[in-house]
């Protein structure tokens, strides 16, 4: 009987040993599977965090591209009022010399003589359109 018993004991210490190496074996599988679970955690935040620096990076370079739009306009339109002055003042110029060389042609043939009363009238249309055409190029000028 106290063979029989033992043999009892025995079948169920074997049990009691197999389903602790069991719940061991789970414990140990539950351990890993947090393990896992924690490490797709931290890899998922990770991948946000990569994510946010990109979108981050992308409104950074927009900006930086929309700045420089807008600083090449600020230049191109300096550059298009620099050249409009430019040319301006050209036009006083050439006004102003056209002005001078008929004034000069004018006095050389009066010098000489060779102007008669008709003329005088026909030059002096002619000195007030070029003093008007200075007019006009100094005032686009001063416009500028």
């Amino acid at each position: 009987m106290f063979k029989q018993a033992e043999k009892v004991t025995d079948a169920v210490k074997m049990k009691e040993d197999a389903i602790e190496k069991a719940k061991e074996e789970v414990e140990k599988q539950e351990k890993e599977l947090k393990a896992k679970e924690k490490e797709e955690k931290k890899l998922k935040k990770v991948e946000k965090s990569r994510e946010k620096e990109l979108r981050n990076a992308e409104k950074t370079q927009i900006k930086a591209e929309k700045e420089k739009k807008a600083i090449e306009k600020e230049l191109k339109k300096k550059e298009k009022a620099e050249n409009k002055r430019e040319s301006a003042e050209k036009n006083v110029s050439k006004a102003k010399d056209r002005y001078e060389s008929q004034k000069k042609k004018f006095e050389k043939l009066k010098r000489k003589g060779k102007l008669s009363p008709g003329y005088h009238e026909k030059w002096e249309k002619k000195f007030e359109k070029l003093r008007s055409n200075i007019a006009k190029a100094e005032k686009r000028l001063g416009k500028l």
